[in-house]
């Protein structure tokens, strides 16, 4: 049954054409198995362009690290589901009897629905569309003139947080060299994540500098084997 959206439409700033691809985008799999978790594939990989290419424009004197962080702190978690609050998302999800009682208001479950939306304007429309109604929703982010509004953690603690949601192990640092003479040592420091087999190496003045710099740099390695993780997991 497809639900009257006209309050919804309002509140996300975008007409649905098809109705019925908002109406999986907002169902759980614990009701059907037409829900939101191939558009929640799709609506992930958007958002990250999206955000990616505004932080880009935004902040031309910033590293490929910081960046990094900072989109990954606007593309999860919990501000995906405050998001969704203020979107109202949680009154229109469809759940099974077995995930009510409050499911709905999960971060996780409201952070794969407001994914699965944006996946479903996509699909009903263009990439300008969605990149318009993406921009309406963070305006007030964006609205800011540098970083401040946005709480990020350094790159290591960023890193620790991504691995443990995923349910991995701390990430392993060892210094690869130490060239220079004593007052001038320039640290080369390798991070490792063993689950996924990579790792990233990076320069610092200091040891501390340097693994800050390494995780910086393995941040996006791991957000792409996440997404690769993801696709192949709709596919089975």
């Amino acid at each position: 049954m497809i639900q009257n959206f006209s309050k919804f439409y309002r509140n996300l700033g975008y007409d649905f054409k098809d109705s019925s691809l908002l109406n999986r985008a907002i169902t759980h799999r614990s009701k059907t198995k037409k829900n939101y978790e191939r558009l929640e594939f799709l609506g992930d990989s958007i958002l990250g362009f999206v955000i990616a290419e505004v932080l880009f424009e935004k902040f031309p004197d910033s590293d490929e690290g910081r960046l990094s962080q900072v989109r990954s702190k606007l593309v999860k978690g919990a501000t995906l589901a405050k998001l969704a609050l203020e979107l109202q998302v949680d009154e229109y999800i469809i759940l099974g009897d077995s995930e009510k009682n409050g499911t709905h208001k999960r971060e996780k479950i409201l952070e794969d629905v407001v994914e699965a939306i944006i996946g479903a304007v996509y699909l009903d429309s263009d990439f300008a569309t969605v990149k318009k109604v993406l921009l309406g929703w963070y305006s007030e982010i964006f609205a800011a003139e540098d970083f401040d509004i946005i709480k990020v953690k350094d790159n290591k603690s960023a890193l620790q947080e991504i691995l443990l949601q995923q349910g991995y192990n701390l990430p392993i640092y060892d210094i690869v060299s130490i060239d220079g003479k004593d007052h001038e040592q320039i640290f080369t420091v390798s991070a490792t994540c063993k689950e996924y087999d990579v790792a990233a190496s990076a320069e610092g003045k200091s040891r501390k500098k340097a693994e800050q710099a390494a995780a910086g740099k393995m941040i996006p390695i791991i957000e792409e084997k996440i997404i690769e993780e993801k696709s192949v997991n709709e596919k089975e």
